[in-house]
């Protein structure tokens, strides 16, 4: 059998279905705004980003994060120290700081 096949068994298919709806309705209003305005660039790389995203998500939803639990002692304090580098040494971005 398929390795993949078990661990899709626990796929949240009502999630797939109800972002699929979401990604196929954001995508035509973004092509017949792109239509609009004479270039379809700005469709394209929104599509492409839509790809980049599901490919994530694919590979993300097939991880165990129970896995993680190993490392959380580790990865705690390490994403404290970036939130607070973050909140000391960031520039301005209109009007925000980040």
């Amino acid at each position: 059998m398929w390795p993949m096949w078990s661990k899709l068994k626990y796929f949240d298919l009502p999630l797939l279905g109800a972002m699929a709806l979401l990604l196929v309705i954001g995508l035509s209003l973004q092509y017949s705004i792109s239509l609009s305005g004479q270039s379809l660039g700005l469709f394209y790389r929104q599509a492409l980003f839509v790809g980049l995203g599901l490919v994530a998500y694919f590979i993300f939803s097939a991880y165990s994060f129970q896995h993680l639990a190993k490392f959380n002692r580790v990865l705690y304090p390490l994403l404290l120290l970036v939130l607070i580098v973050v909140l000391f040494f960031s520039r301005q971005v209109r009007g925000s700081a980040r």
